[in-house]
Protein backbone atom coordinates (compact mmCIF):
# COMPACT_ATOMS: atom_id res chain seq x y z
CA UNK A 1 0.00 0.00 0.00
CA UNK A 2 1.28 3.16 -0.96
CA UNK A 3 -1.08 5.60 0.76
CA UNK A 4 1.16 7.86 2.85
CA UNK A 5 0.80 7.85 6.67
CA UNK A 6 -3.23 9.32 6.41
CA UNK A 7 -5.10 7.93 8.46
CA UNK A 8 -6.11 4.25 7.73
CA UNK A 9 -9.07 3.39 9.28
CA UNK A 10 -12.84 5.01 9.45
CA UNK A 11 -16.09 4.57 10.95
CA UNK A 12 -18.34 2.25 9.39
CA UNK A 13 -21.85 0.35 10.18
CA UNK A 14 -19.26 -2.38 10.84
CA UNK A 15 -17.03 -0.42 13.39
CA UNK A 16 -13.86 0.70 13.31
CA UNK A 17 -12.69 -0.56 9.45
CA UNK A 18 -9.57 -0.04 7.80
CA UNK A 19 -8.98 1.44 4.36
CA UNK A 20 -8.13 -1.85 2.99
CA UNK A 21 -10.98 -3.65 4.05
CA UNK A 22 -12.92 -1.17 2.63
CA UNK A 23 -10.86 -0.61 -0.71
CA UNK A 24 -11.39 -4.85 -1.06
CA UNK A 25 -15.23 -5.28 -0.29
CA UNK A 26 -16.27 -1.69 -1.75
CA UNK A 27 -14.29 0.28 -3.82
CA UNK A 28 -13.04 -2.60 -5.98
CA UNK A 29 -15.83 -4.40 -6.37
CA UNK A 30 -17.40 -1.01 -7.70
CA UNK A 31 -14.54 -0.42 -10.38
CA UNK A 32 -12.06 2.01 -7.73
CA UNK A 33 -9.31 1.98 -6.38
CA UNK A 34 -7.69 4.28 -3.04
CA UNK A 35 -4.47 5.72 -4.53
CA UNK A 36 -4.33 8.40 -1.45
CA UNK A 37 -6.12 7.63 1.93
CA UNK A 38 -6.64 12.00 2.24
CA UNK A 39 -9.25 13.56 4.18
CA UNK A 40 -12.26 13.79 4.58
CA UNK A 41 -12.51 11.23 1.84
CA UNK A 42 -10.17 8.68 0.32
CA UNK A 43 -9.09 9.65 -2.87
CA UNK A 44 -9.97 6.79 -6.02
CA UNK A 45 -8.83 6.09 -9.30
CA UNK A 46 -10.91 4.30 -11.71
CA UNK A 47 -9.70 0.67 -12.91
CA UNK A 48 -12.50 0.01 -15.51
CA UNK A 49 -12.23 3.42 -17.42
CA UNK A 50 -15.43 3.63 -19.83
CA UNK A 51 -15.78 6.19 -22.48
CA UNK A 52 -19.11 8.31 -22.56
CA UNK A 53 -20.31 6.14 -25.20
CA UNK A 54 -19.75 2.98 -22.74
CA UNK A 55 -21.99 5.18 -19.72
CA UNK A 56 -24.41 5.99 -21.83
CA UNK A 57 -25.26 2.91 -23.63
CA UNK A 58 -24.57 0.54 -20.14
CA UNK A 59 -27.31 2.85 -18.28
CA UNK A 60 -29.80 2.80 -21.23
CA UNK A 61 -29.45 -1.14 -21.70
CA UNK A 62 -30.66 -1.00 -17.80
CA UNK A 63 -33.73 1.17 -18.25
CA UNK A 64 -34.87 -0.22 -21.26
CA UNK A 65 -34.99 -3.49 -19.87
CA UNK A 66 -37.05 -2.77 -17.06
CA UNK A 67 -40.48 -3.36 -16.49
CA UNK A 68 -41.56 -1.36 -13.93
CA UNK A 69 -44.38 -3.21 -11.45
CA UNK A 70 -47.45 -0.53 -10.74
CA UNK A 71 -46.04 0.30 -7.58
CA UNK A 72 -41.92 0.34 -6.21
CA UNK A 73 -40.92 -2.37 -4.13
CA UNK A 74 -40.90 -1.82 -0.38
CA UNK A 75 -37.79 -4.20 -0.04
CA UNK A 76 -34.99 -4.98 -1.68
CA UNK A 77 -34.43 -8.74 -2.84
CA UNK A 78 -32.30 -10.19 0.05
CA UNK A 79 -29.73 -11.67 -3.04
CA UNK A 80 -28.81 -7.72 -3.41
CA UNK A 81 -28.83 -6.53 -0.12
CA UNK A 82 -24.82 -6.36 -0.19
CA UNK A 83 -24.60 -4.81 -3.21
CA UNK A 84 -27.20 -1.89 -2.57
CA UNK A 85 -24.94 -1.62 1.38
CA UNK A 86 -21.59 -1.67 0.22
CA UNK A 87 -21.50 -5.39 1.80
CA UNK A 88 -22.32 -4.11 4.73
CA UNK A 89 -20.79 -0.72 5.14
CA UNK A 90 -23.73 1.19 4.89
CA UNK A 91 -26.66 1.43 7.25
CA UNK A 92 -29.77 -0.34 6.06
CA UNK A 93 -33.24 1.40 7.25
CA UNK A 94 -36.83 2.37 5.56
CA UNK A 95 -38.59 4.68 4.46
CA UNK A 96 -40.74 4.24 1.55
CA UNK A 97 -41.75 6.36 -1.07
CA UNK A 98 -44.25 5.90 -3.87
CA UNK A 99 -43.45 9.27 -6.83
CA UNK A 100 -43.48 7.23 -9.87
CA UNK A 101 -44.07 9.29 -12.92
CA UNK A 102 -47.80 10.19 -13.61
CA UNK A 103 -49.47 9.12 -17.14
CA UNK A 104 -50.48 13.19 -17.53
CA UNK A 105 -47.98 14.94 -17.74
CA UNK A 106 -47.26 18.01 -15.47
CA UNK A 107 -47.59 21.78 -16.97
CA UNK A 108 -45.02 24.67 -15.90
CA UNK A 109 -46.22 27.59 -16.54
CA UNK A 110 -45.22 29.81 -12.97
CA UNK A 111 -42.12 30.76 -14.07
CA UNK A 112 -42.57 33.94 -15.94
CA UNK A 113 -44.09 34.89 -12.18
CA UNK A 114 -41.41 33.12 -10.07
CA UNK A 115 -38.77 35.23 -11.80
CA UNK A 116 -40.04 38.12 -10.53
CA UNK A 117 -39.82 36.56 -6.78
CA UNK A 118 -36.81 37.22 -4.12
CA UNK A 119 -34.72 33.87 -5.09
CA UNK A 120 -34.30 33.07 -1.02
CA UNK A 121 -38.56 32.38 -1.33
CA UNK A 122 -38.30 30.01 -4.24
CA UNK A 123 -36.88 26.72 -2.71
CA UNK A 124 -39.58 24.45 -0.39
CA UNK A 125 -35.71 23.09 1.15
CA UNK A 126 -34.36 25.17 3.39
CA UNK A 127 -30.68 25.91 3.97
CA UNK A 128 -29.99 23.32 1.63
CA UNK A 129 -31.73 25.60 -0.85
CA UNK A 130 -30.17 28.41 -0.17
CA UNK A 131 -26.99 26.94 -0.77
CA UNK A 132 -28.05 26.18 -4.09
CA UNK A 133 -28.34 30.00 -4.74
CA UNK A 134 -25.13 31.26 -3.13
CA UNK A 135 -22.97 28.76 -5.46
CA UNK A 136 -24.99 29.54 -8.25
CA UNK A 137 -23.85 33.33 -7.61
CA UNK A 138 -20.50 32.68 -6.71
CA UNK A 139 -19.68 30.95 -9.50
CA UNK A 140 -21.24 33.32 -11.97
CA UNK A 141 -23.04 31.24 -14.77
CA UNK A 142 -23.71 34.49 -16.57
CA UNK A 143 -24.42 33.92 -20.17
CA UNK A 144 -24.18 29.66 -19.64
CA UNK A 145 -26.37 27.09 -20.92
CA UNK A 146 -26.98 24.77 -17.76
CA UNK A 147 -28.45 21.03 -17.28
CA UNK A 148 -30.65 20.40 -14.54
CA UNK A 149 -31.05 16.70 -13.23
CA UNK A 150 -34.31 15.59 -11.72
CA UNK A 151 -36.87 18.85 -11.32
CA UNK A 152 -40.53 18.24 -9.53
CA UNK A 153 -40.84 22.35 -9.94
CA UNK A 154 -38.63 24.77 -11.63
CA UNK A 155 -37.29 26.10 -8.29
CA UNK A 156 -33.33 25.59 -9.72
CA UNK A 157 -34.40 26.74 -13.16
CA UNK A 158 -35.50 29.71 -12.21
CA UNK A 159 -32.80 30.52 -9.52
CA UNK A 160 -30.40 29.51 -12.63
CA UNK A 161 -32.37 32.29 -14.94
CA UNK A 162 -32.11 35.00 -12.31
CA UNK A 163 -28.70 34.41 -11.87
CA UNK A 164 -27.85 35.44 -15.81
CA UNK A 165 -28.19 31.91 -17.67
CA UNK A 166 -28.85 31.91 -21.20
CA UNK A 167 -30.99 28.62 -21.52
CA UNK A 168 -31.91 25.28 -18.96
CA UNK A 169 -32.38 22.13 -20.36
CA UNK A 170 -34.27 19.47 -17.28
CA UNK A 171 -33.86 16.14 -17.51
CA UNK A 172 -36.89 14.91 -15.41
CA UNK A 173 -38.63 11.21 -15.90
CA UNK A 174 -42.41 13.09 -15.57
CA UNK A 175 -43.33 14.16 -18.55
CA UNK A 176 -43.47 18.21 -18.48
CA UNK A 177 -44.88 20.80 -20.62
CA UNK A 178 -43.24 24.40 -20.11
CA UNK A 179 -45.89 27.19 -21.10
CA UNK A 180 -44.47 31.24 -21.13
CA UNK A 181 -40.23 30.89 -20.63
CA UNK A 182 -38.47 29.49 -23.84
CA UNK A 183 -35.01 29.46 -22.46
CA UNK A 184 -36.32 26.07 -20.59
CA UNK A 185 -36.67 22.86 -22.12
CA UNK A 186 -37.63 19.66 -21.23
CA UNK A 187 -36.07 16.09 -22.24
CA UNK A 188 -36.89 12.56 -20.68
CA UNK A 189 -34.00 10.58 -19.34
CA UNK A 190 -34.03 7.82 -21.78
CA UNK A 191 -34.38 10.55 -25.00
CA UNK A 192 -31.09 12.05 -23.48
CA UNK A 193 -29.40 8.53 -23.50
CA UNK A 194 -30.45 7.78 -26.89
CA UNK A 195 -29.31 11.18 -28.95
CA UNK A 196 -26.61 12.19 -26.14
CA UNK A 197 -24.37 12.57 -29.33
CA UNK A 198 -26.87 15.02 -30.93
CA UNK A 199 -26.80 16.94 -27.57
CA UNK A 200 -24.50 20.12 -26.70
CA UNK A 201 -22.48 20.07 -24.14
CA UNK A 202 -23.30 22.48 -20.94
CA UNK A 203 -21.37 24.55 -19.06
CA UNK A 204 -22.94 23.48 -15.89
CA UNK A 205 -25.48 21.14 -14.40
CA UNK A 206 -27.41 21.61 -11.35
CA UNK A 207 -28.48 18.10 -9.01
CA UNK A 208 -30.34 18.78 -6.03
CA UNK A 209 -32.24 16.36 -3.86
CA UNK A 210 -32.59 13.53 -7.26
CA UNK A 211 -29.50 11.46 -7.74
CA UNK A 212 -29.53 10.18 -4.08
CA UNK A 213 -32.69 8.18 -5.37
CA UNK A 214 -30.97 7.14 -8.27
CA UNK A 215 -31.98 3.23 -9.03
CA UNK A 216 -33.89 2.67 -5.97
CA UNK A 217 -36.80 2.61 -7.95
CA UNK A 218 -38.75 5.50 -5.66
CA UNK A 219 -39.45 7.24 -9.68
CA UNK A 220 -40.08 4.47 -11.21
CA UNK A 221 -36.77 3.96 -12.35
CA UNK A 222 -34.79 0.71 -12.57
CA UNK A 223 -33.28 -1.11 -9.85
CA UNK A 224 -29.07 -0.10 -9.68
CA UNK A 225 -27.11 -0.65 -6.59
CA UNK A 226 -25.00 2.31 -8.44
CA UNK A 227 -27.39 4.43 -10.00
CA UNK A 228 -26.50 6.97 -8.03
CA UNK A 229 -22.81 6.65 -9.51
CA UNK A 230 -23.72 5.96 -12.89
CA UNK A 231 -25.71 9.60 -13.00
CA UNK A 232 -22.70 11.50 -11.82
CA UNK A 233 -20.58 9.69 -14.68
CA UNK A 234 -23.58 10.69 -17.34
CA UNK A 235 -23.12 14.61 -15.95
CA UNK A 236 -19.48 14.30 -16.72
CA UNK A 237 -20.30 13.53 -20.10
CA UNK A 238 -22.93 16.15 -20.28
CA UNK A 239 -20.78 19.08 -19.16
CA UNK A 240 -17.76 20.91 -21.32
CA UNK A 241 -14.12 20.62 -19.82
CA UNK A 242 -14.08 22.55 -17.34
CA UNK A 243 -17.59 23.16 -16.75
CA UNK A 244 -18.91 23.02 -13.61
CA UNK A 245 -21.54 20.45 -11.27
CA UNK A 246 -23.57 22.32 -8.30
CA UNK A 247 -24.40 18.81 -6.44
CA UNK A 248 -26.38 18.55 -3.56
CA UNK A 249 -26.89 15.23 -1.51
CA UNK A 250 -27.67 14.63 2.32
CA UNK A 251 -24.49 13.82 4.43
CA UNK A 252 -24.32 11.82 7.14
CA UNK A 253 -22.83 7.92 8.00
CA UNK A 254 -23.59 5.95 4.86
CA UNK A 255 -27.07 4.58 4.89
CA UNK A 256 -29.72 3.62 2.53
CA UNK A 257 -32.94 4.63 3.30
CA UNK A 258 -34.85 2.39 1.43
CA UNK A 259 -36.27 3.25 -1.26
CA UNK A 260 -36.35 6.76 -0.02
CA UNK A 261 -32.45 8.04 -0.78
CA UNK A 262 -29.34 7.23 0.29
CA UNK A 263 -27.24 9.20 2.73
CA UNK A 264 -23.69 10.09 1.76
CA UNK A 265 -20.68 9.25 4.12
CA UNK A 266 -16.65 9.31 3.36
CA UNK A 267 -17.13 5.79 1.39
CA UNK A 268 -20.15 6.86 -0.40
CA UNK A 269 -18.70 10.37 -1.17
CA UNK A 270 -15.64 8.75 -2.39
CA UNK A 271 -16.68 6.85 -5.66
CA UNK A 272 -19.36 10.15 -5.87
CA UNK A 273 -16.57 12.56 -6.03
CA UNK A 274 -14.74 10.52 -8.39
CA UNK A 275 -17.95 9.74 -10.96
Amino acid sequence: MQWGEARKHLTTYKGQTSYYTINEEVFKPNGFEIISASEPVPLLKSTKPKTCDQIFSSWLDIALKYNPPSSPPESIPLELIPEFTMNGHAVLTKGYHNDMAKPMPKTWNQIPAWLNLDPLTLSSYGVGGISVLHSIKYMNVTGMNGIVIGSVDPWVEVIALQSGANSLLTVEYQSTTILGESRVKWIHPYEYAKNWKEQKQFDFAVSFSSIEHSGLQRYGDPRDPIGDIREVQKVWCMLKKGGIFFLGLPRGQDQLVYNAHRIYGRIRLAMIFYG
